[in-house]
């Protein structure tokens, strides 16, 4: 068995939505058709992709899938929401930022992970062989 840290250099890199195991069979999920599952699995696909938390701008809604599917979506019985309407701009999908990480959240990551990074390199390549870079910002520290 792979190391943990071979392990996620095995794992694939490509972004990603979080999807519950239990969401083809739960409550909200199960009365829907077909055709309105994938179009909210598109939708919180399209919005993590683009980084819009969720909100969906109408022409990109309107194209997104079947208008019947849309009507489905924006129709189902109180408590079981999946999408909110705002009719002049889009819509809103529920509880995205709850289920999925926010942009800025995915930003504040990536800023992390490149200052980890910046500070491995300047060890190696730097501290470790004893060079002195007056352009590097940690030689400075």
């Amino acid at each position: 068995m792979a190391t943990t840290r071979a392990r996620r250099r095995e794992l694939d890199p490509r972004p990603f939505i979080r999807v519950d195991i239990d969401v083809p069979t739960h409550r909200k999920f199960v009365i829907l058709s077909d055709a309105a599952f994938r179009l909210i699995i598109t939708a919180w696909c399209w919005s993590k992709k683009n980084g819009t938390d969720g909100h969906i701008i109408k022409p990109i809604w309107e194209g997104m899938g079947p208008a019947k599917a849309r009507r489905e979506l924006l129709s189902v019985p109180k408590g079981f929401e999946l999408v909110e309407s705002d009719l002049a701009e889009g819509v809103i999908i529920h509880d995205f930022d709850k289920h999925q990480y926010t942009a800025a959240e995915m930003a504040a990551f990536g800023a992390e992970r490149a200052e980890a990074g910046g500070l491995g390199n300047h060890k190696r390549h730097h501290v470790a062989k004893g060079v002195y870079n007056p352009e590097c910002r940690y030689c400075d520290r």
